[in-house]
């Protein structure tokens, strides 16, 4: 699933142990239930996806991965994990946890200020998506 486009995917329930999702497009997904442990989700793109309580969301990393617009605040997650990642004011997530140092969680940015950020973001943090 390297680079693939789930753009409104439904993916509730799916088992996505390990998969590879590096650069994914995961906007408006329906991951609810689904387990994504172990997933290798570098630079995936997750706006508006929804997950609950159900949800496994422990991926492997989230490195160079792009939040917007999901509330993350019902899961268990890994602080490290999210250290990695980027965001801004509308990626809910529960007490303790952090997006990257260098997000702009405290502002709410339009979709297209988001967009050049992150790859801005990206591009300073030296990663550097998948080839498609």
């Amino acid at each position: 699933m390297q680079g693939a486009t789930l753009y409104k995917a439904r993916m509730q329930g799916a088992d996505l142990f390990e998969a590879r999702m590096q650069g994914a497009d995961l906007r408006f997904a329906r991951m609810e239930g689904t387990d994504l442990s172990l997933a290798r989700m570098q630079g995936a793109y997750l706006c508006e996806a929804q997950v609950d309580a159900s949800t496994d969301f422990s991926p492997a990393t989230l490195e160079g991965a792009g939040l917007k617009q999901v509330d993350f605040t019902m899961l268990r997650l890994d602080p490290k994990i999210f250290q990695q990642a980027f965001g801004d004011a509308t990626v809910r997530l529960p007490d303790g946890i952090t997006l990257h140092p260098d997000a702009p969680v405290d502002r709410v940015l339009s979709i297209d200020e988001w967009l050049d950020a992150w790859r801005a973001w990206q591009r300073a943090q030296g990663y550097e998506p998948p080839a498609r």
